[in-house]
């Protein structure tokens, strides 16, 4: 495995790389990306044989689960050879990290999450949305000591609660306090910077309430006394995405397609061999199989297309956090997403 490591400590005043990046860029490669016979190709496998490109840099996570899948598969490995094109994975500790490679030009294409391309769009980190995915809300919960006197989340006034700042889980926490009628403000907010970090606060009391995320959330609801006061349902979509940079994304939407629709057939593969699926991630994760599996039963793998419902709701949560003053300029999405890709393909999940 291929790693790229920063040379700086993560922050989130430094999330990224910042670089003078103009908007001139998106909307070049959006209104290059129109093609007038795209109805008649839309059935066709893509032509991917004239000039392609000699390396294809992939940037996943531990928690890119779609593609820690493909990866082991090896499929778009062996299909991108036939025409000459090796690829390259590189696996970083965060999706900040991953997106800061694509700030600095080295990768191609790269798994994201809601949150993190917000802030990367903020801070004019050159990409294009390539697709979306399913919702995972049940992913995310807000857990408590089985022992709490917490039973709602009126009862989080005053309380201290640990969460990831400018994470999916903030804006999920954000949304929760809001449908009693509270704001971050009624807390005490604790910062944590990862799983263990957060799981080990709570266990010693020194917080009252965790944000967790799968698949933390499942390995804590087997080993721990624990209660969920609620999970992300209704509250966060936490949704990931792909993404590519403007330039790769141009002068290769034909590749781009073929990575979509083999990311949809390991997708496909895992929601319907959730065990073998689970059997795969538990190495390469360092997690039980039983734990995983519970993880995977509560997402849907898969690639969806861009659309109006999509860009809305990523919308919603970058209004939420330029609110909260975490970027420092209003932006919309809707500027980093192709108006008609080339790498549509029907084969992809309409969900």
């Amino acid at each position: 495995m291929s790693r790229i490591h920063p040379s700086h400590p993560l922050q989130l005043e430094r999330r990224f790389f910042l670089l003078s990046v103009s908007s001139l860029i998106a909307s070049t490669l959006f209104s290059s990306c129109a093609s007038s016979n795209q109805s008649q190709q839309a059935n066709q496998a893509p032509d991917i044989t004239t000039n392609p490109p000699k390396l294809v840099r992939i940037g996943l996570t531990k928690g890119s689960t779609i593609f820690l899948i493909l990866k082991a598969q090896k499929t778009l490995e062996e299909r991108l050879k036939q025409i000459g094109t090796q690829v390259q994975w590189f696996e970083f500790q965060t999706i900040p990290l991953a997106l800061e490679a694509v700030n600095a030009g080295s990768l191609d294409f790269s798994s994201g999450v809601d949150t993190s391309m917000v802030f990367a769009q903020a801070n004019g980190v050159p990409f294009v949305y390539t697709s979306a995915m399913p919702q995972r809300p049940k992913g995310l919960a807000l857990i408590v000591n089985d022992d709490s006197p917490i039973h709602t989340l009126a009862d989080f006034k005053g309380k201290k609660v640990g969460y990831g700042i400018g994470w999916s889980l903030h804006y999920f926490l954000v949304k929760a306090l809001e449908s009693v009628g509270l704001t971050v403000d009624d807390i005490q907010s604790v910062k944590i910077t990862g799983a263990a970090d957060g799981i080990a606060a709570l266990k010693s009391r020194s917080i009252d309430v965790f944000a967790i995320w799968d698949p933390f959330y499942a390995s804590a609801e087997k080993t721990m006394k624990i209660r969920t006061i609620v999970d992300g349902q209704g509250f966060a979509p936490n949704r990931g995405y792909t993404l590519a940079t403007p330039s790769f994304a141009k002068a290769y939407p034909e590749v781009v397609k073929v990575i979509l629709e083999k990311l949809q057939a390991a997708g496909d593969w895992a929601n319907q061999n959730q065990r073998q699926a689970s059997e795969i991630l538990s190495p390469l994760l360092g997690m039980d199989v039983d734990t995983l599996e519970i993880t995977m039963k509560r997402q849907t793998l898969g690639i969806i297309p861009m659309g109006e419902q999509i860009i809305k709701e990523q919308q919603e949560i970058a209004d939420v956090f330029f609110h909260l003053k975490l970027i420092s300029k209003q932006i919309r999405v809707e500027e980093m997403v192709p108006s008609t890709p080339q790498w549509v393909s029907n084969s992809l999940t309409k969900i």
